[in-house]
């Protein structure tokens, strides 16, 4: 940085201390070029990305004492210019890689530091190995704010970690969250959260010395698989306590995840990173609106941006979400990007664990699934409540979640499954129009015999397809929602062949059928459930045609054209609705 203008002032001074003809070198200028020479080598080693020892060099150079304030102007300039990572300590324990690294964290530095999506962007300047009263060891983490190092606390003789942002590079929010963080979590003293000890400004950067947790976090250690049970009603009840303690003392956290839960050697859970964290009676600047949070682990009232209404029953569906991973090695919602998550974290009901992982007792199921309930209100009412429940599980005891009713559900199901919900309930409607014309003699029992088969028929088709794209994942794939599609055609127009064709006011299933597709959230799907749809049609329209079917309904081929058209249009903007959201979630992924 300081490459533009430091030569100039070494040539002056140089200049200066240079000896003009006719005039004899003094000491003194002897002495201010050696000055000069010295701090430009000290300035070209900083620069370098050398962790050269201030305080040592002074000592080494007292003549450049008078220099100090100024050296200490340009050295806050180099470390601002440099981000390269810390070398690794003595043990030969090199820095964790950010997340979409191919390297695998060693054992020796994992932990100490939750690990963020968004860590890979995060830029800092790298520390003096002498920092103030630390002595910085090893960088062991990026998280959404800052990057953690490894460090000895010099008057107590002590390992702590040092989370630092620098405030040139920082924006004013992220300098604001950083310092809620301390304030956050300086109020806390429980033996499952991470504790502050001090946080401060040095060299131009925000740091915040912590509690060193020695092991891997909750999301590294889920790496080898889900936890057994037992286990995992075990650590997420000494989560829960910690929950419910700094909810006593007024701080949501708003932001828990297995990476913001560290372990240490005993195995003994600790909640950190409180960047998020929330005050109940604070007026807050988080706007409503805005999402703050990680998607697969947020709430619903997070997702739909409603700051005004979070309250510990949020984190309580946090630690559901928790839960509902270590039982079954997967959160309960993940989309193909963050926006697709969000939607699914509003709109969806997460996959019953148990068919995920048959070991899981039903007792379990039930505490992990009233966590994860829509509303707040349906949810445990306090993280002691949560404890309270696990350790009951855990002792063989009843438990307060209780089974729901037969139309809750119902309801529950239908939001699983919305694809095979949505088909039930229009083969479910038709089938009850078509009964009541068979018992009142509308239609003969051959008719009703042969409608009912092919209905029966679609459904057993439609039962099989979604179980095909079961287990949820990233990637459903497009062979089984095509062939749904297909499937869905066919029966309608069968159905349609024999209950009149093109005569038959069923046929406005046929633009359902469209934007039906445009739920798969594939633009592709779009078009081929357009296409499908319209050369049924026309089918249809050939057979009525052909057969010339004495009934009373107009012969004329335009109301025909009309109808084709309309099929076109829903597709074309259908396809475009969902075109338009696939943008918008991408774009959204790549601010993330």
């Amino acid at each position: 940085m300081y490459v533009f203008f430091w030569p100039i002032r070494l040539g002056s001074m140089e200049e200066s201390s240079t000896p003009k003809p006719g005039t004899h070198e003094s000491g003194s200028e002897a002495s201010g070029a050696q000055m000069a020479e010295m701090l430009d080598d000290y300035l070209c080693r900083i620069q370098a990305g050398e962790l050269v020892d201030r305080h040592a060099f002074l000592e080494a150079h007292p003549e450049l004492a008078s220099l100090f304030d100024f050296v200490e102007k340009l050295e806050d300039l180099a470390l601002v210019s440099s981000d390269d990572p810390v070398p690794p300590d003595a043990s030969g324990a090199s820095s964790i890689p950010t997340i979409g690294s191919s390297a695998v964290p060693p054992k020796s530095a994992a932990a100490s530091v939750p690990s963020d999506a968004s860590s890979s962007s995060i830029s800092v300047a790298k520390p003096p190995r002498d920092f103030g009263n630390y002595e910085i060891l090893s960088e062991v983490g990026r998280g959404g704010m800052g990057i953690v190092f490894r460090a000895k606390q010099k008057t107590l003789e002590r390992v702590v970690a040092i989370k630092i942002i620098a405030t040139s590079l920082a924006s004013h929010e992220q300098v604001r969250r950083f310092h809620l963080e301390a304030q956050a979590a300086a109020k806390l003293r429980h033996p499952n959260i991470v504790s502050i000890h001090e946080v401060g400004e040095l060299y131009g950067q925000h740091y915040l010395a912590m509690e060193f947790v020695g092991g891997p976090s909750l999301a590294e250690r889920l790496q080898a698989g889900p936890l057994e049970v037992d286990e995992a009603a075990v650590l997420l009840s000494a989560i829960a306590r910690a929950v419910d303690h700094f909810h006593s003392h007024g701080v949501l956290h708003r932001d828990l995840k297995p990476s913001n839960v560290l372990l240490d050697e005993a195995g003994t859970p600790h909640v950190a990173d409180f960047g998020l964290a929330k005050f109940f009676e604070s007026n807050d600047r988080t706007d409503t609106g805005v999402v703050a949070g990680t998607p697969s682990y947020m709430s619903p009232e997070q997702a739909y941006g409603r700051s005004a209404d979070l309250g510990p029953a949020s984190d309580v569906y946090s630690l559901g979400a928790i839960l509902y991973e270590l039982v079954t090695g997967r959160p309960p919602f993940r989309g193909e990007n963050n926006l697709l998550t969000l939607l699914q974290v509003r709109d969806r009901e997460a996959e019953l664990p148990s068919r995920l992982n048959p070991k899981i007792p039903r007792d379990l199921e039930l505490i992990c699934l009233k966590c994860l309930e829509k509303s707040p209100d349906d949810r445990y009412q306090s993280a002691a409540g949560l404890a309270e429940d696990l350790e009951h599980y855990l002792r063989g005891e009843s438990i307060t979640a209780k089974a729901w009713g037969t139309t809750h559900r119902l309801w529950r199901w239908a939001r699983r499954e919305p694809a095979l919900a949505t088909r039930f309930a229009g083969v479910g409607l038709f089938y009850l129009v078509e009964f009541a014309n068979f018992v009142r003699d509308a239609v003969d029992a051959t008719f009703h015999i042969t409608v009912t088969g092919v209905l029966a028929a679609w459904i057993i088709a439609s039962f099989f397809l979604q179980r095909r794209l079961r287990p949820p994942t990233d990637h459903q794939p497009l062979s089984t929602q095509a062939a749904w599609c297909a499937t869905d055609v066919l029966a309608l127009s069968c159905v349609l062949a024999i209950a009149g064709g093109v005569t038959s006011p069923a046929v406005l299933a046929y633009p359902l059928l469209i934007v039906s597709a445009g739920l798969w959230s594939r633009v592709r799907l779009v078009w081929l459930m357009t296409t499908l749809t319209t050369v049924a049609y026309g089918v249809l329209v050939l057979q009525f045609y052909t057969t010339r079917q004495q009934v009373d309904f107009d012969t004329d081929y335009d109301r025909h054209v009309y109808f084709v058209l309309s099929l076109a249009i829903c597709g074309c903007l259908t396809a475009y609705h969902v075109w338009r959201v696939r943008v918008l979630t991408q774009y959204y992924s790549r601010r993330r």
